[in-house]
């Protein structure tokens, strides 16, 4: 099968893309797989960070940018068997034989329209990544979805005495996507100012150059 992959965060390289292009890897090994995408370094870069094996899939050009036409997007994604679209809530035109929408979190500010109620008649299924954000966009859409976890890599181990640790990991950075981290300092500054002592709040997570700042700020 032709298969197309479009994440618009892409350049981000973190979790969530992670989790697409697992999927983009393990498809490569019996069809073929291409993401939409302006840089086609981006795969080097995401192989080196993830650890995952690439070299099946291809970059090709992004048609979902507003400089391509409507009938271009139409024409282009026709000629795709199945095409993977990681979404902040908005549904796009996808004009392949089976289209599935990827969304990473509940969505509480979308409001269904008629309009994008016919476009979701062209989603075959929404993918999600769990149980609890099923819940809530079931009930956005009006669409069953489909749950379908991360991969995870097993590692064996030994089991270490635990530490008095609070730790979290995400990407920093500010925006819609943000991971909260001023606000969980925040809160254990309160409880440590409140006596909750002997604890130690680690933060880690990945970033992008024009983040700079932000990680300074909260150092």
């Amino acid at each position: 099968m032709k298969i197309g992959i479009y994440d618009p965060y892409l350049k981000t390289l973190g979790g969530g893309e992670n989790y697409i292009l697992t999927i983009a890897s393990g498809l490569a090994r019996n069809h073929s797989v291409s993401i939409f995408w302006q840089d086609p370094n981006i795969l080097d870069e995401a192989q080196k960070r993830f650890n995952l094996d690439l070299s099946g899939v291809s970059v090709v050009q992004n048609m979902f940018v507003p400089r391509v036409s409507f009938q271009q997007k139409i024409s282009f994604t026709r000629s795709y068997d199945v095409i993977f679209f990681v979404s902040d809530g908005s549904i796009p035109w996808l004009f392949a034989k089976k289209n599935f929408l990827i969304i990473q979190h509940p969505l509480p500010w979308v409001k269904q329209t008629v309009f994008a109620k016919l476009k979701l008649t062209r989603i075959k299924k929404i993918l999600v990544y769990s149980d609890f954000v099923k819940k809530f966009l079931d009930k956005t859409f009006g669409k069953e979805s489909f749950v379908l976890a991360p991969a995870i890599e097993q590692i064996a181990f030994d089991a270490k005495k635990k530490e008095n640790v609070i730790l979290t990991v995400g990407r920093f950075t500010e925006g819609m996507n943000t991971k909260k981290q001023a606000e969980m300092i925040d809160a254990f500054k309160s409880l440590y100012d409140g006596g909750f002592k002997g604890w130690e709040l680690v933060l880690i997570g990945s970033s992008l150059k024009e983040n700079n700042d932000f990680i300074t700020a909260l150092k």
